[in-house]
């Protein structure tokens, strides 16, 4: 026993030290291949080498910018926003129902107790709402409320918590600045009065309920101020008070009315005659007269108008903006500010989607136009810098899944490089390309089904919002960057360890091919976003209407996307975009639908030799990811080498198993002696900065020893040249060593590479 440990390491207490090693397994030396002359690539393995680094780098870069939200969550970026289109190109079908003062949209402000509560206006006119709704004209000669419609098909029934509470603060502060809104309004010239009976706290606001109809409603205790949110349950809104002469007077909160931490309220608004003027204008309906706020031309159409101007630039050929400039007015004070020191046209607007992500806008020197007959006819343009920062939360979610696929792209690189380092010295003489495909047998890639489910319905609610640009709430969720790209990348990642499982469950070879194009396609599909708006090919103009808010974002469940609507409305109802989505995942589907699958073998046993029979493992019938040759064959009758993909046919021998095929079992060469996994290479290398402490690690990993056929060596080596092989062959018997053996002590843990080994 004492010779055997001295064998094998003098002196030193190891498990290992009293075990007998022959010879031949100790260190074998190097392969002939190992001493051939480097190999340069050609320009077309150049090209896809740099294409498969690039893939990997991008997507290193899409998850890096997730995995930095741990120290910095949050960041501002400046755009240029332009939708709709120049008012003096004429009326024209506007896409959505933004801006539309929907009945079901529409809030008010009703007393209950000492304080005013935002509602619904379609709640308050319902019965149980317990506001007192009274009928003040049925003939239509009334002309002092303010005009809303009925929405056509799902109305809205509930205000969720992130208006209601925006607008519970602007309704508190209305309350305390009516005098100073009635001052603007008149200054502004506007004849606007605030209707009481008797007590100065009995406020009424009148309304004309249809678009046709002539019936004017009186609200009681309700604030002579009705809220327009810009969309369903949006935070941001224009308001109108309702005037004795038929016009309304259309303005815009800022300050302490839309953020309760500030102190000064403020009213921004624009001249009555500049205002309808320009609507005259723009619609070139003359001779019109304006009642319960709307326009009525002469042909009877109805037209609500909102409009107001910034800083005119060259390139807004819009003459008439030049009179809607805004004035801006503290109402607490009831003074008006001087706009020529003081920028007036600064509009900041708020949202949040959900508990994770939230979004302040500026709006600096904005031309906002909103005309409209209610009816999808009209004028709508807005263009003008924005400025938005933005926010996330990072959770232990999103951390959980960036560090599975941390290590997924770690083992990616890796095996890259063992493919592309192999090939370049001469161990390996086949060209490989290094898709997804070569970690197929990755445990960090068979275990992502599991490890990104934490994260998967925030991926998700990102993936169906892609190639969307919204207006409400859900814009914080798009405009996060360092949220929606990852996503995307986190999606295919997802989707495609699926593929690899159902792969190997029904014996199937499938390309990694689109997996890279489907991945940039549909992010630069985000990236140019309003382009894709402004093109009208989708059939709408990038104001889509969120649809999920916050409150159901919170609620929400995982399997809700795939047994409800879900994603239909998260995708903001755009069916082209939601085709287009459902189009590229079923086209990285059809590589597993059009293969056919692997033979299922009698005997699986049987057959096997050399490289397979120590890995126990029939490599010709093992599915998933990854496309490529599994044998080199050589005819019987010849030494002419030959490859083939599939089975090889009777007339063939095996002769090797592919490099690629070595590492996409999940197998590398260590030091050009051992065949280990993937897996144990990482906990030898993980122990480099710890060998002084090696007594204290007790680990061990499972190796093959690589031999090399000394036998008849310049025949073999003849042979090889032709085959392009090493004459590489593996023991059937692993051997079990400790992390600190002296064998694997003498590697550095950077000598990876792969090669062909003899079947």
């Amino acid at each position: 026993m004492r010779n055997n440990k001295a064998a094998v390491s003098p002196g030193a207490a190891s498990p290992t030290a009293d075990l007998v090693v022959p010879a031949a397994t100790r260190s074998p030396p190097p392969s002939t291949a190992s001493r051939r002359r480097l190999r340069w690539l050609t320009k077309r393995q150049f090209v896809g080498a740099l294409y498969d680094w690039a893939t990997w780098s991008f997507l290193v870069a899409m998850i890096g910018s997730q995995f930095a939200g741990i120290v910095w969550n949050s960041t501002t970026k400046v755009q240029l926003w332009e939708l709709g289109q120049n008012p003096l190109l004429g009326i024209y079908d506007i896409v959505g129902t933004n801006d539309v003062p929907y009945r079901d949209r529409a809030v008010v402000c009703v007393r209950q107790g000492h304080v005013y509560r935002p509602m619904l206006l379609s709640e308050a006119l319902s019965s149980g709402s317990g506001v007192n709704v009274t009928l003040v004209d049925s003939t239509g000669s009334s002309h002092s409320g303010y005009r809303v419609i009925q929405k056509s098909g799902a109305t809205q029934t509930t205000l969720d918590s992130e208006p209601f509470d925006a607008y519970f603060n602007t309704c508190d502060v209305i309350s305390e600045t009516l005098e100073g809104i009635q001052q603007a309004c008149s200054t502004l010239g506007y004849n606007v009065t605030l209707y009481n009976e008797g007590s100065a706290e009995d406020y009424v606001l009148r309304i004309v309920d249809g678009l046709e109809s002539n019936h004017t409603l009186q609200l009681l205790h309700t604030l002579p101020v009705l809220v327009l949110p810009f969309s369903d349950n949006s935070a941001s809104a224009r308001y109108a008070a309702p005037g004795l002469d038929g016009s309304a007077c259309v303005f815009h909160f800022r300050g302490k009315y839309t953020d309760a931490s500030l102190s000064v309220p403020l009213f921004h608004g624009v001249s009555r005659s500049s205002r309808e003027t320009a609507t005259i204008r723009w619609l070139g309906k003359p001779d019109g007269v304006w009642r319960n706020g709307w326009y009525e031309d002469p042909s009877g159409s109805k037209w609500f108008a909102d409009a107001s101007g910034g800083q005119i630039a060259p390139d807004f050929p819009v003459a008439s903006v030049l009179g809607l400039n805004a004035r801006l007015w503290d109402t607490s004070t009831l003074h008006e500010l001087d706009c020529l020191r003081t920028n007036c046209n600064v509009d900041v607007m708020r949202n949040s989607w959900g508990d994770k992500f939230a979004i302040t806008s500026q709006v600096v020197d904005g031309i906002s136009v909103a005309i409209a007959d209610g009816k999808g006819h009209g004028l709508f343009w807005y263009k003008g810098p924005v400025k938005m920062t933005l926010s996330s939360v990072y959770d232990w979610q999103t951390f959980v899944a960036n560090a599975a696929l941390a290590l997924l792209l770690a083992r990616w690189a890796f095996a890259m490089l063992t493919l592309q380092y192999s090939y370049c010295i001469g161990v390996s003489t086949t060209w490989h390309r290094a898709g997804l495909g070569c970690v197929s047998s990755a445990q960090s890639f068979r275990y992502l089904p599991f490890t990104l489910l934490p994260q998967l319905k925030t991926a998700l609610a990102a993936f169906w919002s892609v190639g969307c640009q919204f207006e409400g709430s859900q814009l914080a969720l798009v405009e996060t960057w360092f949220t929606m790209y990852p996503s995307i990348a986190t999606c295919f990642f997802y989707y495609y360890s699926l593929l690899n499982l159902a792969a190997k469950v029904t014996r199937r070879r499938i390309s990694d091919a689109l997996f890279a194009p489907s991945v940039i396609f549909l992010s630069a599909m985000h990236y140019f976003r309003f382009a894709i708006a402004a093109s009208d090919w989708f059939g709408f103009d990038g104001r889509l209407e969120t649809l999920v808010y916050s409150d159901e974002v919170r609620r929400m469940k995982l399997h809700e996307f795939f047994v409800s609507d879900l994603a239909w409305r998260i995708s903001g109802n755009a069916t082209s975009l939601i085709a287009i989505k459902m189009a590229v995942l079923g086209i990285n589907l059809l590589p597993l639908l059009l293969s056919r699958p692997l033979p299922v073998l009698r005997k699986p046993g049987e057959g096997l030799s050399g490289v397979e029979q120590a890995l126990g493992v029939h490599a010709a019938n093992v599915g998933g990811l990854g496309k490529s040759l599994v044998y080199i064959h050589s005819d019987l009758e010849s030494s002419a080498a030959s490859t083939s993909a599939v089975a090889p046919a009777p007339a063939k021998w095996k002769v090797a198993l592919t490099s690629y095929e070595l590492v996409r079992l999940g197998y590398v060469v260590y030091g050009g002696r051992y065949v280990l996994s993937f897996e144990h290479w990482d906990l030898v290398s993980s122990m480099i900065l710890l060998r002084d402490f090696q007594h204290l690690w007790n680990q061990r990993v499972l190796v093959f020893v690589l031999h090399n056929d000394d036998e008849s060596q310049d025949a073999q080596d003849a042979q090889d040249g032709e085959l392009g092989l090493g004459g590489v062959r593996i023991d059937r018997d692993p051997h079990m060593l400790r992390v600190d053996d002296p064998r694997l002590l003498c590697i550095p843990f950077w000598q990876l590479s792969t090669r062909a080994i003899r079947c």
